[in-house]
């Protein structure tokens, strides 16, 4: 890692989920910091706190969390404000 540090700005690595492997949390002992990438409606919120305790105990960094797979069609909170919100500013998605 020390040698790509010093030729690059940023390094993103991708790793496998922390819930089923402890692969990811030997890496973040060696990253600056961690994404946490949470599947809407996919995850429950305690295994969320257990991929969240993992990395504290890897002493990593949390940067943030994304929220992926998010059903924008439906008639969920999400679909109904943000859709209607970044289509009236951003256009609609698909048109």
């Amino acid at each position: 890692m020390e040698t790509v540090r010093n030729n690059y700005d940023y390094i993103i690595i991708d790793a496998p989920p922390l819930g089923s492997v402890i692969d990811a949390a030997l890496i973040a002992k060696h990253a600056d910091g961690a994404l946490m990438v949470i599947e809407s409606g996919a995850i429950s919120y305690h295994l969320a706190q257990r991929v969240k305790e993992q990395l504290e105990k890897s002493e990593c960094r949390i940067l943030g969390v994304v929220l992926n797979k998010i059903d924008l069609d439906g008639n969920s909170y999400y679909g109904n404000y943000y859709g209607k919100y970044y289509g009236n500013y951003y256009g609609n998605y698909g048109e």
